[in-house]
């Protein structure tokens, strides 16, 4: 097995596992309960064996956790309830953005009503213009034909 890394100048990485392009999260759960991760225990230094015996009893767990093979899970476990948390606040932004555009509808609707309500009571005050300019016309006609009938 042959794993590779890639660098180039803009600073990107590619990984390769047996020539073929993969990503970092598949090397690193390959190698994760392998004993051959970044803190590998295959050679037990002094400083482990320090560790073993150490009253630290987090240093023990995350070493026999290593060695049970139950670290890959833990991992596995809060990198999917870090996900969660992302989750969460996306759904609080998108709850304040709906929020948002609820009260504009509801404001856009207000305003659509109050225009329909104009438009009605515009129609109502022309209709009336144009009956009140025809009275007064025909009463206009009535009054000027008497006047015509003399000439």
């Amino acid at each position: 097995m042959t794993v590779t890394r890639r660098v180039y100048r803009s600073g990107e990485s590619e990984y390769y596992l047996n020539k073929t392009l993969c990503r970092l999260k598949d090397i690193k759960d390959l190698f994760m309960d392998t004993g051959m991760g970044s803190d590998a225990y295959s050679v037990i230094e002094l400083k482990m064996v320090e560790t073993i015996l150490s009253d630290r009893t987090d240093e023990r767990r995350r070493l026999f956790e290593e060695a049970a093979g139950v670290t890959k899970y833990k991992h596995r476990r809060k990198e999917a309830y870090r996900k969660l948390e992302t989750v969460q606040q996306d759904l609080v932004r998108v709850n304040d953005v709906v929020k948002e555009v609820q009260k504009a509808v509801n404001s856009l609707e207000r305003q659509a009503q109050k225009a329909e309500k104009y438009n009605a009571l515009s129609k109502d005050l022309r209709a009336l213009d144009v009956d009140l300019l025809e009275r007064e016309y025909a009463a206009f006609s009535g009054k000027i034909e008497p006047f015509e009938a003399r000439t």
